[in-house]
C-alpha cells in the first residue's frame, strides 16, 4: 500500500446483512430495515467506484455480519470485522493494518448520505496542510456523519460512537487535542423516522443526482412507496 494513497473507511455501525441481528428501523419491518441500510451502504460503494486509483476503500463491518456478506462485496473490497459495540477494537485493527501507512483518512458512517465523489475529493484537499487537522461533518439532525484526519489519532477515533454520535459531543472530544478543526454541514444521518422523511425530501431534489444514481434512486423509491403513509 502506498504511503501517499489516501483511504476512505466505510464504517457500518451495526449489522444489517444478518437479518436476526440488525436493529429494526423505526416504522419499518425487519426486511425493509435491512434494505434501507443496504441501500445507503451500496450507494457509498457506487459513489466511490470510480475513485479506486485515488483512494483505498476499506469496509468495516460488525462481526455479526460475518458470513452474511454478498459475494460482490467480498471479492472487490478490503474488509475488516470488529467486535460488536467495540469501536476501540475496530480502530486498533485499522491502526495495525492501515492507519500508519496512509497519508489522509476519511471515516464515513454508512447510515448516512449526501457525499458525492467531488465532495470527498474536496475533503482530502482541505487536509493537505502541514499542521495536524481534523475535519468533522455535521448532519441536519446534528449528528456526526464523518471525521477526516491528516494524522493518526487513534484515541480520538476510538472514542466516537459511529452510529449516533452527537456532533457537539464529537466536537468537544476533538477540541481536547492539539489540532486544527474544520467543520462542514449539509449531510444526512439516518437514525430515526424523521430522518427517513428527510431522506425522501432530499432525494426528490435534483441536487441528489450528484451522490445518488438513477438505479439507487429507484431502490430508495421502492421503500418510499412501501411506506408512503409514514411520509405524510
Amino acid at each position: 500500500m502506498s504511503k501517499s494513497k489516501n483511504c476512505v473507511f466505510l464504517i457500518s455501525p451495526f449489522p444489517f446483512f444478518n437479518f436476526e441481528e440488525l436493529p429494526v428501523f423505526e416504522g419499518l419491518n425487519r426486511e425493509h430495515s435491512s434494505q434501507l441500510y443496504r441501500n445507503l451502504f451500496f450507494n457509498y460503494l457506487e459513489v466511490l467506484s470510480d475513485s479506486r486509483m485515488l483512494y483505498n476503500v476499506v469496509c468495516c463491518f460488525d462481526e455479526r455480519d460475518d458470513g452474511f456478506l454478498p459475494e460482490q462485496i467480498k471479492l472487490n473490497n478490503d474488509i475488516v470485522f470488529y467486535k460488536r459495540d467495540s469501536y476501540d477494537n475496530l480502530i486498533t485493527q485499522l491502526s495495525e493494518k492501515y492507519l500508519l501507512n496512509i497519508q489522509y483518512n476519511l471515516f464515513l458512517t454508512t447510515n448516512s448520505i449526501a457525499f458525492s465523489l467531488s465532495s470527498i475529493k474536496k475533503l482530502f484537499d482541505v487536509l493537505s496542510v502541514e499542521d495536524n487537522l481534523v475535519l468533522l461533518g455535521e448532519s441536519k439532525n446534528n449528528k456526526l456523519t464523518f471525521i477526516a484526519l491528516n494524522y493518526n489519532n487513534a484515541e480520538l477515533l476510538s472514542s466516537l460512537n459511529y452510529s449516533a454520535e452527537d456532533f457537539e459531543t464529537a466536537l468537544k472530544k476533538t477540541c481536547s487535542f492539539h489540532n486544527g478543526i474544520h467543520h462542514s454541514k449539509g449531510y444526512l444521518k439516518i437514525n430515526y423516522l424523521t430522518d427517513f422523511k428527510e431522506l425522501y425530501k432530499e432525494l426528490s431534489k435534483k441536487e441528489s443526482w450528484a451522490y445518488c444514481s438513477q438505479e439507487m434512486h429507484e431502490k430508495f423509491t421502492h421503500l418510499f412507496i412501501e411506506y408512503k403513509d409514514l411520509l405524510k
